[in-house]
């Protein structure tokens, strides 16, 4: 008897000394690593892993025009205003840190954009334009500017074999130029000219042409008279008043201001109002046509009642110097009859006897 109770007391107390660990070993059970490359491997895996990697490139796609979402974007925004505050950076970050993270994440991007520009153009690699695009997405999703001009050339040229998007390059086009790519300029005028993903518009793609040439694209205003001069057909008021205003300033053409008269007289005809004060210039200046002031402040009237400021400018600026000149001319006759009374000799009186 003794016996078998120093045995019960010895089970009690392996089973006291066993509870606590099995009790710990349930408590821990979510806190073990979890291995996913089994579920990776799976085909919903892939697809989980597919969409990751596609994730910024997709955002980008989606995007409004002229304000691309992209992550690496956020962040680098999100290092500029901590940088630019004064507020208290957070705990574990300095300045120097984030500058440094802002400098590697630009070097990484320009690299990846060489990358790209080596498959583009075949230099020391076999030309790969898919390659190429790959780089370019990778470097604007870093937001490296260039890389947004050369994913919009190549969305908007049939030579890369990618699918044609004009209104994407546009986007693309866009938001390069509003971050200092200068050169994007000259392909939006080419788009808005030919109508390419939006409705034609000389006057803006004109506008555009413009920047570009004046940041250093020489061509652009070659360009711009080119597509002016087929547009002459058509007969817009506004095309032929910047048909006009191309030979009166020398654009894309040699001056030529009895050219740029006859455009301006054209557009005029058709009640355009910049044409109109323009005419009213030619004729007061003469320029292209005869000198006639008359005829100047007429079709500055004109220019003037369909709302053009220059014209109303003009006319009060013309109106003060024939006052200055009346009240010059009243004041000169004055003097000229005094020192003409005043040079008489008064008539000698009869002596009194």
């Amino acid at each position: 008897m003794f016996i078998l109770l120093f045995l019960l007391n010895l089970f009690f107390m392996y089973i006291k000394s066993f509870i606590p660990a099995l009790f710990f070993l349930l408590s821990n059970q979510g806190y073990t690593a979890l291995d996913f490359s089994d579920t990776m491997d799976s085909s919903d895996g892939k697809e989980k892993k597919r969409l990751l990697e596609e994730s910024s490139f997709s955002e980008k796609e989606n995007a409004e025009p002229n304000t691309p979402l992209l992550k690496s974007q956020k962040i680098t925004q999100e290092s500029e205003k901590i940088l630019t505050s004064n507020q208290e950076l957070p705990v574990g970050f300095s300045a120097d840190l984030l500058e440094f993270e802002k400098q590697s994440r630009h070097q990484y991007a320009e690299t990846l954009f060489k990358i790209g520009c080596h498959f583009e153009g075949g230099k020391g690699v076999p030309q790969d334009f898919g390659q190429a695009f790959s780089y370019y997405v990778k470097a604007a999703n870093l937001d490296y500017i260039s890389a947004f001009h050369n994913l919009g050339c190549f969305y908007s040229s049939p030579d890369y074999g990618v699918e044609i998007n004009y209104p994407k390059a546009i986007q693309y086009f866009q938001y390069a130029l509003k971050n200092g790519c200068v050169l994007s300029a000259y392909n939006l005028g080419v788009l808005f000219a030919e109508g390419k993903g939006c409705a034609q518009n000389y006057k803006t793609a004109f506008d555009y042409f413009k920047v570009a040439e004046e940041n250093g694209c020489e061509e652009s205003y070659n360009t711009a008279f080119d597509y002016l001069s087929r547009a002459e057909e058509k007969g817009d008021e506004e095309d032929l008043y910047l048909l006009g205003l191309c030979y009166a300033e020398g654009i894309g053409v040699v001056s030529n201001a009895e050219c740029a008269f006859t455009y301006f007289s054209k557009a005029a005809e058709k009640g355009y109002g910049l044409a109109l004060f323009k005419v009213g210039l030619c004729h007061y200046h003469g320029q292209g046509t005869d000198k006639n002031d008359l005829m100047a402040l007429d079709f500055m009237m004109q220019a003037r009642r369909l709302g053009i400021k220059e014209a109303e400018i003009f006319l009060q600026e013309y109106t003060q110097r024939a006052s200055t000149l009346e009240k010059k001319k009243t004041v000169s006759t004055r003097k000229k009859t005094v020192k003409i009374l005043s040079n008489q000799k008064k008539p000698k009186q009869a002596k009194k006897k």
